[in-house]
């Protein structure tokens, strides 16, 4: 049977995420070192939307087991990052660019292995380590969809770049 359009744009989401299998809380501590920062340094104030703060930092607050993270990589040690957030109370996504800064530090301080840099949990450790491709099955209808918008806003922006 031929699949339609739409099913096809959902598998080429698919395969360009994976989740994030185990160590979320090693995330949520990632996660919440940044908000803290941000919040420390009154960078929220100049955010673009700043209510989407107060999504992460409700990410930071999660229970393990009522998140999915999903994680693209980038060229340059950046990540996409989708959070699916569902509890009995509600549910939302929300998704942000991760620019990890200590992976950065890391190659600059590749030949000091006693640097403190090589201790600190990064997300592309998690990435590395406790991310897998991402299957159908793994993600609901509401969270598949917004994956794929992720990869149709990429795809348009990269189709009005090269006119």
């Amino acid at each position: 049977m031929k699949e339609g359009k739409y099913t096809q744009n959902l598998r080429k989401a698919i395969r360009s995420w994976r989740i994030l299998n185990d160590r979320t809380a090693d995330f949520r501590k990632i996660v919440a070192i940044l908000t803290e920062y941000d919040e420390k340094r009154g960078r929220v104030q100049h955010y673009q939307n700043p209510e989407l703060h107060c999504l992460r930092k409700a990410v930071t607050q999660a229970v393990d087991q009522d998140l999915t993270v999903c994680l693209r990589e980038r060229p340059g040690y950046i990540y996409e990052v989708v959070v699916r957030y569902a509890n009995p109370q509600g549910y939302f996504v929300t998704h942000w660019i991760h620019e990890d800064g200590i992976q950065s530090e890391r190659e600059l301080f590749a030949q000091d292995n006693e640097h403190p840099v090589h201790q600190i949990t990064c997300l592309s450790d998690l990435y590395q380590e406790a991310a897998r491709a991402l299957k159908w099955h793994d993600v609901d209808e509401r969270l598949l969809e917004f994956l794929q918008e992720c990869v149709s806003d990429e795809n348009s922006k990269q189709h009005s770049q090269s006119a």
